[in-house]
C-alpha cells in the first residue's frame, strides 16, 4: 500500500504539476492571443488610417484636378465666345464699310455726271463766245474804221 501510496501520491504530484503546466501555458496562451490580437488591431486600425487618408487625399486632388479643368473649360468657352463676338463685329464693320463704300461710289458717280455736265455746259458756253468773238472780230477786220483807232 505503502507503494502504491506513494506511486498515487507521485502520480497525483505529477497530475497537479501537469495541471500547473497547463494552465501556466493556458495564461501563456492567452497572454500571446491578447498581444496578437492587440498588434492585429493595431495593424488593422494603422491600415484603415492609412486608406482613408489616402481615400481622403484622392478626392481633395480629384475634386481639385476637376475644378481646375472646369475652370480652364470655362475659359476657354468664354474666350470662344468672344472671338465669335469680335469675328461677328468685324464682319459687321465690314459689311457697312462696303454698304458706305457704296453709297458713296454711287454719290460720287453722281457728283461724276453732274461734273461732265457742267463742263458740257462750260465748254458750249465757251465756244458760243468764241463763236461771237470770232464773228466780232471778222467784223472789226472789215469795218476799216477798227485801223484808224490801232494807230
Amino acid at each position: 500500500m505503502e507503494t502504491a501510496a506513494t506511486t498515487l501520491t507521485e502520480a497525483a504530484n505529477a497530475a497537479k504539476s501537469s495541471t500547473e503546466v497547463v494552465e501556466l501555458a493556458s495564461v501563456s496562451l492567452t497572454e500571446a492571443s491578447d498581444e496578437s490580437q492587440r498588434r492585429i488591431a493595431s495593424t488593422l486600425s494603422a491600415f484603415s488610417d492609412s486608406m482613408s487618408d489616402q481615400v481622403s487625399k484622392t478626392q481633395k486632388d480629384t475634386v481639385a484636378a476637376i475644378s481646375r479643368s472646369s475652370d480652364a473649360v470655362r475659359s476657354t468657352i468664354d474666350d470662344l465666345v468672344n472671338g465669335v463676338r469680335r469675328f461677328e463685329a468685324a464682319q459687321s464693320a465690314v459689311a457697312s464699310s462696303l454698304d458706305a463704300m457704296d453709297t458713296r461710289s454711287a454719290a460720287n458717280a453722281q457728283d461724276m455726271v453732274v461734273a461732265v455736265q457742267h463742263l458740257q455746259d462750260a465748254v458750249r458756253r465757251i465756244e458760243k463766245s468764241l463763236v461771237r468773238h470770232e464773228s466780232a472780230m471778222q467784223a472789226q477786220a472789215s469795218d476799216p474804221s477798227w485801223l484808224m483807232f490801232s494807230g
